[in-house]
Formats: C-alpha cells, structure tokens, sequence
C-alpha cells in the first residue's frame, strides 16, 4: 500500500510538506503543491480516513436519522434517503444512515461519538423531542420536515397546508359537496407528524371556505385497512361523491374495492336522474361537466397531474410533460430525474403562440390533451396488469388528429421489456445521451431537415447528421405527409434516422428530451411553426433582383467597373457582393485602405446606380487582429475545455505561405454580439454599408469535434448547431438598433428560428455539374419545407468550373435559367480570377441569353407584392400512391398571382402529345417559355438550328388564368414561332447533355399534389 512517505520520496520533499499540500493548512509553493498532486496521481495514493479525521478534527460524514417504523411508507423514506446520499457525495460526504427510533437519546450518542460532523432529521413531528436535544449539543443539523416552532432551524419541507387547499377547490371546482379525506393511519396523527397534520389543517381550513361537507378517517394501507375504511365512509356518508386521499399505500387498491364500485354506479345513477330537466323548467335542472361522479374518476393512475395547459406524468424516475403550444400544436419534454428545465437553449420563442385550447382528461390508465386538430393520448399501460411494476411502454405517447382520431405519430418503444421509446442514457454531470423513437409507416414521406447533399427529396430511408457544415444545413424540422410536423427543439450534435422499422432522434450529450408537434397540412405545419418560432421579415424589394458576386473583386475600382458595365448594357443589378480579404487582417472587420481608399464614395456611386453593396462578414479573428487580444481578456471568444482558443488554420494578410490559428467569437454571448456589431457599425455601416454577408458560419471548424467547445449558452455538444442563428442575430439586431427596417443577410448556415431574423440561406461551395444542379433543387425544397423562405444556390456551382468550357457553359446557362425562378437570384464566380459576371463578354453568345435577368425583373412584383408576400415556392401536399406529382413550385403566393413551375430532370425529353404536333402548346396558351430549357435532343446534331420538337411554339411569359405580367411592348400574347440555336459542343459535349437532361419549366392550369415547398404567408 502507498504511504505518505512514498509520495514525499517520488516528490523529493519531506512526508510533513505533502501533509501541508493535501490538508492546506500551511502554504506550500505552487510548483511543490505541483510535484505533490503529481506523485499523488502516478502513485494513487489515497489519505487514510482516520488519520485525516484525527487531524483534520472532520470525519466527513453526515448522519441521516431515518426512524423506519412500520406506520410510514417506506419507499418514499427511501427515495429521500438515496437523494441526500448522492448528493452528499458530490460535496465528498459519505452518509451514516440510522434507521432505529432512539429518539433524543440516540442523537446524543451520536453527537458524542464524534462520527458524524452533522445530523439530517427526517419524519419531524410538530413538536419533535430531538431538537431541543440538537439546541443543547450545538449539533450542525438540517431538518426534512417543519416542527410548530422553526426558528433558529435549517428546514426543508413541502407546503403541505397549501396541498391540502388545492384539494379542497379542485374537487369544489368540479361541483362536489360531500367529500371524504382518507389519511395516514391512525398512530401518525397521534404522534403529530408534521406532514399529515398540516395537508388535513390546509384541507379543512378552505373545505370551511368553499361550504363543503366532509370527514377525515385514517386508513392502514393494506388492502383490508382500505376496503373497511371506504365501507364505513360510505356507510355514515352514503351521498359521498369526492375522496381526498393522502396515503400511499391505499392509492391504487381504493379502485378494487367492490363497495366502492356499487357505490360509484349508485351516486352516478342518482346524479343522473337528478339532472333530467323538468318538463316544465328545462334550465333548473343542468349539472356542469364533471360533476356526475365515475369510478374512472374515483381511480386516476397516481402517475398523471393536470397542470392546466399541460399533462405531467411521472413514473420510474422520469418526468414527462404535453404542453398546449399554440394552435393545434404540443411541446412534449422529458427528463430522467427532477424538474424539467425550463432555460436551455431551443428554436421556440420564450411563450407559446396564442389561442391554445387544451382539454385534459384524467382516467385510471391513460390520459388525453386535446389542443384543437392535435389529440395526444399518455398511455400508461397498466390496465389488465397483475403486479403494479409499469411496462416498458408505459408514458408511451400517440399523436392523432381529432377530428377522426387517425394516428398521425406514435412513439414506439425499442423492446418490450428494455428500453422504452425514450431512452437516457448518463454520461456525466447531469448529461445524457438521449434517444427518442417514433413508429414507422408504410408510405409516408418525409421532408424538410435542412439543406444537404444526399441528392434526396423525399428523406425516408436517409440517416440525417443533426451537425452544421460547410454545404450541410441542419434545421431539425420535419414535414410528413400524413399531415403532421415535427421539430426537434435542442441544439445539440446528433442524428435523426428515418428508417423503415422506425424514425429515431439521438443527440450525444444533453439535459433533457424536447420537440414541438402539430397537424394539419404541410402549409398549416409551417404556418404554426412560424407561429411558435418567429415570423420572416417582409423581403425588400431590392432583394429580389439580381445579384452579383465574385471570389473576389480586389479592389475598389474593380467592383465599381462592374457595376457601371452593367449599368452601361442596360443589364439589371441589384447587389454586387463585396467578398472576403477585403479586410486589413481577418477578425478586423475594415476595409484595407491600400485596396479600398474610400469606401463611402464607393457606396455612393452605387446608390446613384441603384446597386446595393453587400460586405462579407466572417466570424473568425486571428491572432494578428487588433481585437484578437482585448477579445481574449473578455471571454468573447469560443471556448475550450482542453488548449487553446483555436478552432481552424485560415490565411490571412501578411503571413505570407502560413496560416493562421484562428479562434471563431462566440455568437451565444450577447457581449460577444455587441462587440463584434459595434466594429461593423463604426467601419461598414457608418460609411453607408447595410447589407452584410455572413460566410462560415458553421461555424467552420477544422477539425469539427464539438465536445471540446465551451459555450456561452453551453457545451458544444448541448448547443453547437444554433451558432449560424445566433450570428445572424447579431447583425439583425444591430441593424435594427440602427434604425434600419429593411433587413437580409445572407448565411451559409442556419438553424431553426433563424428566419426570424432576416437570415436567407444559400447552397455552401458545391460542385460544378448537373448532378450538383439536380441535388440542389431538391435541397433547396427541403430549405423551404424547414421554414426557410429565402434561399439561393450558387448558380454554376462553386468548385471548379471553365467559363470557356463548352459544357461548363451548358450547366451554367440551365443553372441560370433555374436561378431565375429562386426566391434569390445570385450569379457567383466559381474560383479566384473566372470571368463569371455577364459583362464579361463583349458579344454575350446565344447561349447567354438577357431574357432571365428581365424577366426575374418582370417578375418581382409577384416575388413582393403589395401584400408582402416573399419570393418562395410552394404546392399541396404529395399524396400516396401519385409519385410523379412531387416537384411542383410556386414564386410568389398563391393568392397574390404566384408563378406555378414544374421541375423534372429526366434523361430523355418528353414526347411530345399529338396536340403538340399539330402547333398548339402543352395544355394551357399561357405557359413559361421552354426556349432555352432542354439541350439538343437525341439524334440531331449538336450546334443546328431549329425548333424543339416538344415545344414547336414559344409563348411569352404568362400567369395561367392570372393578369399577365408587365411585358415589352409589342410582344404578342401567345409569341411567334421561334427558332432556337443550340449551344456548339462535339460528341461529349451532346452525350453530356442527353446524360444531364436540364430543366422543362411548364405550368399546369389546375393545381396538381405537389410538394409544399414553403408556407403560404410566414410574414
């Protein structure tokens, strides 16, 4: 065994100077106290208790005076008994627990003993004998229980007076006027605990208030102690209708009790007949609801509180809570042990929406809240059971719609026996791994979650990474269409998976299990989600033109020489985009003076243009920034639990070939908030500068391991995913400080709630082909299905990618087309030094049509209109069994004149009908153009001239049914027949267009099921 004198030999000082560092009592220098605690770890070496209490005159251990006499409950003593253990050793404290009822007596031997360093008394009576004996040994004691005369006393107790009330009105409320209160056996009252007397005190007390009439009979807690105190209730008060029941052993056995049940069925019988109307005075007669007692209500599960607009269950260590948010939705949480959590993190705003209406009934073995379409039923399955041990599945959850009670959601639990549907699994310092388990359906279909790469619209099948990065969104709402929706409400890194044999959320460390659930149609889910986690705010119409960006434009000049082409050519620009390394270092927040001289004459001069400029924002600071070090000293950065603030190696100016180790500023911290929005304010906005650009703001880890971060609102692991919304509340709330009313910022991530502040999302850096293309539609309708309106993709795609290349040029040009029709349209250049913007040809080629900038201008008005309605596509939701109806969109709103599209990439193009060959168009006269949609079809030449076989007519651009749009002068309604002229390219370049067909833009004259995209109005 190691001794002292080992550790002071591994150390090199003597045994007295390791007593000294592990007692504390002199002072040691730090760098022994250092050598000490290091031997005392390689050689795990542990103090000896006796000794170290001999010196230290402390045994480190409390007593816990438990008398265990046979008239008290046992299990509940028990489960006091475990909580003060545990938390006795969290402060380093074993308990000494003493279970015999010695009375005075037996603290007085304790006290002198000296084995205890203070006393826990547990079942006070109201005039308990032992504390005048603590008074006289000045014994350090704390009570569990409230004696008449408290002073000078460290009390902890329940307010039992006030549970006693609360019985007395619950039952009063209900139109009982004859109720029984059955207690604790008889020797407790005659011993005066405190418990028993104060709840029957508070109880007779407001019955006196309410007019009620009652009687109290203590009961044994046996089943025979039971049976015979209900009979002689019910003998001397046969017109008894309530029962308030204070004792645990008879809860549950009440219900089995034959007299009980005659007695129930006569009182309901009674209380029946009496409310027949008269024939003559039908009013004088009525009863309310709940007054016409049942044996259901006689026999409530002990498992279940209705806490007014939410239902509460609790069994197994476990709290559960279905809470009314909102119309027609819920807000289940659970928690593996104490009270729920009511400040963690989350996508809800801080109060539900208004206009719940919960309706919460109680029965024997299960329980309902109904919140108008949403019906959630608790179920805790204990009818038909022979032990009372509850099952797996008890507190097992089902959604269903009220007005037919169809299943819309169930919880399913993992295995009959182990584990149930919600599983919490301890990893330390009140965290868990949590997993929650929903039922699978044949045939359902699932979207939103986010913006991800999986090349999938309907999700049901994909595993689903809950975890930002760099083209990977994780907005945790999901959309069914069997008419329900549901959001995951924590920020914490894990994964959904929605398998065939189930759907299951897992997040690896976490306080407690919470989401939001409603139903109705999709447009109804994303309107109550906007409802429940903020509104968009009204899109400025500026914002829906055409915006340009480059990677990068070096300098001030540069950008302006842009935009004057563009104005030159008559070209529409709303934006041009100021990209990143425009700063002096990276975390500065300022225009480098040697390459941007005067920036608010730049600002000006794009004003006059009518261009608004656009600044990139990053979050992270290098070590060279002047802000690196006061940011440092204040804690505003990231933390971390091990090493240094660095999170990532990025370049930065004047380090030549390296990289710098930058830390990213903590967008949880509202310090941090504000710091980084007064730079912004003093170097951008103040020089004009009102729309910003948020990149990496993931944010951009490398390497991305979130459990060693340390955040303002938490670890990295509970709250890392909401970091993209809080930075973009940082520049929302500045601008809006400001005084500015016209607020997007664009971000390359985001999280749920995030639309609340402005924030529109885009595609990330993608790939430069029409594969990329293909999985960015379907990504960018899963945005708008995660309550995203604002969304764009960068058009042509990020890495790679030769303007000069012929097939590039094919992607960038059905890219563009599509771009046209996004509720953003922003043309990017690919990399460093490509010519992307469209004044950078001087004879644009035909494959560069003007049309699309024009007609996205012609087509603002339905993108904003009077009625504030944002850019956004939408449709019905997909019906089973019709799979070809799944991508239909919509710009602009329904109501206001929306532009219905219908997406397909297909590798053939259609045949066309026979209608089709005779000259007329597909369908309806007022249809999109297909002009430059589809590549050359099969079998004819690449680089000919003629007119598509599937659209031999090219209409003008038409609302079908709708007024039209504002057009050109002189354009006729259904347009001439119009030659198209195909892109040049050889052999690969036509197999790579039969290979990657492009879009077919076509409306449909009625509405088809279809996918909705985005919520009618999240204004």
């Amino acid at each position: 065994m190691v001794t002292i004198a080992d550790v002071a030999k591994a150390a090199g000082v003597s045994p007295s100077t390791v007593s000294y560092a592990l007692s504390g009592k002199r002072r040691v220098s730090a760098e022994t106290r250092r050598r000490v605690e290091r031997s005392v770890l390689e050689l795990g070496f542990h103090p000896n208790a006796g000794a170290r209490a001999l010196a230290g005159k402390r045994s480190h251990i409390l007593a816990l005076a438990v008398p265990l006499r046979t008239d008290v409950y046992v299990p509940i003593m028990m489960e006091i008994a475990t909580s003060v253990t545990v938390a006795a050793r969290k402060q380093g404290y074993d308990v000494l627990l003493i279970t015999n009822d010695e009375g005075p007596d037996g603290i007085r031997r304790l006290a002198v003993s000296g084995l205890a360093d203070g006393v826990i008394l547990m079942d006070v009576e109201l005039d308990d004998k032992r504390i005048p004996t603590l008074g006289d040994l000045r014994t350090q004691a704390a009570l569990i229980g409230l004696p008449d005369d408290p002073r000078g006393l460290s009390c902890v107790d329940h307010d039992f007076s006030a549970a006693g009330a609360l019985c007395a009105d619950h039952l009063a409320d209900l139109g009982h006027r004859d109720i029984a209160f059955i207690g604790y056996g008889s020797g407790i009252y005659r011993r005066h605990a405190g418990y028993a007397e104060r709840t029957l005190a508070g109880f007779r007390a407001r019955a006196k208030e309410r007019g009620l009439r009652f009687l109290h009979r203590p009961c044994e807690g046996t089943y025979e102690g039971t049976a015979g105190t209900l009979g002689r209730i019910l003998s001397d008060r046969p017109h008894t209708t309530g029962f308030v029941v204070q004792n645990e052993g008879a809860i549950g056995r009440a219900g089995h009790v034959p007299d009980l049940r005659i007695h129930a069925r006569r009182a309901a019988h009674r209380r029946t007949r009496a409310a027949q109307p008269h024939p003559d005075r039908p009013s004088e007669h009525r009863t309310g609801p709940g007054t016409q007692p049942h044996l259901g209500a006689l026999r409530m599960s002990p498992h279940f509180r209705d806490l007014g607009e939410a239902l509460e269950w609790r069994a197994k260590g476990e709290t559960l809570r279905v809470e009314a948010w909102g119309p027609d939705a819920v807000r289940v949480r659970a928690t593996p042990g104490g009270p729920l959590l009511d400040d963690l993190p989350g996508a809800l705003l801080d109060t539900p929406p208004p206009g719940a209406k919960a309706r919460i009934s109680i029965s024997e073995h299960h329980a309902t809240v109904v919140n108008g379409a949403l019906t959630v039923r608790v179920d805790a399955d204990s009818e038909e059971r022979l032990t009372p041990e509850l099952p797996a599945t008890a507190g097992r959850l089902t959604f269903l719609r009220t007005e037919d009670g169809a299943e819309l959601l169930a919880e399913q639990p993992a295995h009959f026996w182990w584990p149930g549907p919600r599983l919490h699994t301890a990893t330390g310092n009140g965290y868990h791994r949590l997993e929650q388990r929903f039922r699978a359906y044949p045939g359902e279909r699932m979207y939103g979650l986010g913006q991800h790469t999986h090349g999938l619209l309907d999700q049901k099948g994909a595993v689903i990474d809950l975890v930002q990065r760099n083209g990977e969104v994780s907005i945790p709402l999901l959309v069914s269409d069997r008419r329900y929706g549901l959001l995951w409400n924590s920020p914490a890194i894990g994964r959904v998976e929605l398998a065939e044999t189930g759907t299951r959320w897992v997040v690896d460390s976490a306080r407690q299990i919470d989401y939001w659930v409603t139903a109705g149609r999709p447009a109804d889910v994303l309107r109550r989600y906007a409802d429940a986690t903020g509104h968009t705010p009204e899109l400025p119409e500026w914002a829906s033109g055409f915006w340009q960006c480059k990677l990068r434009y070096r300098t001030q000049e540069e950008l302006l020489e842009v935009a004057r082409e563009y104005k030159r050519r008559g070209l529409p620009l709303s934006v041009i985009v100021c990209d990143f390394f425009h700063w002096t270092h990276l975390g500065e927040w300022r225009f480098d003076p040697a390459e941007w001289p005067d920036p608010a004459a730049m600002v000006r001069e794009l004003d006059e243009l009518g261009v608004k400029l656009m600044v990139s924002i990053w979050p992270s600071v290098s070590p060279v920034s002047a802000n690196y070090a006061p940011m440092l000293d204040q804690g505003l950065f990231i933390g971390t639990e091990y090493g240094p603030v660095a999170h990532a190696d990025w370049p930065d100016k004047g380090l030549g070939a390296y990289s710098a180790q930058v830390a990213f500023y903590d967008a949880t911290n509202p310090e941090a908030r504000a710091y980084v929005w007064e730079r912004i304010r003093r170097h951008y906005h103040d020089l004009g500068v009102k729309v910003f650009w948020l990149d990496a703001g993931e944010p951009e880890l490398k390497p991305g391991h979130q459990q060693g971060l340390r955040y303002h609102a938490g670890p990295g692991l509970e709250v890392d995913t909401m970091y993209p919304r809080e930075n973009a509340r940082m520049v929302h709330d500045g601008l809006r400080a400001a005084g500015e009313d016209e607020i997007v910022s664009p971000n390359r991530s985001s999280w749920a709630g995030a639309q609340r502040y402005g924030a529109a999302l885009w595609s990330g850096d993608i790939d430069t082909d029409f594969a990329s293309l293909r999985t960015q539609i379907k990504a960018g309708l899963n945005v708008m299905m995660s309550g995203i309106p604002w969304w764009t993709t960068d058009i042509g795609g990020f890495h790679g990618g030769d303007p000069d290349d012929p097939a590039y040029r094919d992607v960038l040009v059905r890219w563009f087309q599509y771009g046209a029709f996004c509720p953003l349209f922003r043309l990017p250049a690919t990399e460093p030094g490509s010519r992307s913007e469209r004044t950078s040809h001087d004879d644009p080629p035909p494959d560069r049509p003007p049309r699309r900038p024009r007609l996205r201008r012609r087509l603002q008005p339905r993108a904003v209109g009077p009625t504030g309605l944002e850019g956004r596509r939408h449709a019905d939701a997909p019906r089973q069994g019709q799979p070809g109806h799944r991508r239909r969109l919509l710009l602009g709103s329904a109501g206001a004149g929306g532009v219905p599209l219908r997406l397909r990439l297909a590798r053939r193009p259609p045949r066309p009908a026979p209608r089709q060959r005779r000259g007329r168009g597909p369908g309806h006269p007022h249809r999109l153009s297909a002009t430059v949609v589809h590549p050359c079809p099969p079998g004819r030449p690449a680089g000919r001239t003629g007119r598509h076989p599937a659209h031999p007519r090219q209409p003008r651009h038409l609302l079908p049914g709708r007024p039209r749009l504002p057009q050109r002068r002189g354009a006729h309604r259904h347009g001439p027949r119009r030659a198209v002229r195909r892109p040049p390219g050889g052999r690969d370049v036509a197999r790579a267009q039969r290979v990657h067909h492009a879009l077919l833009v076509r409306p449909h004259r009625r509405r088809l099921p279809g996918l909705v995209a985005c919520p009618p109005r999240l204004t």
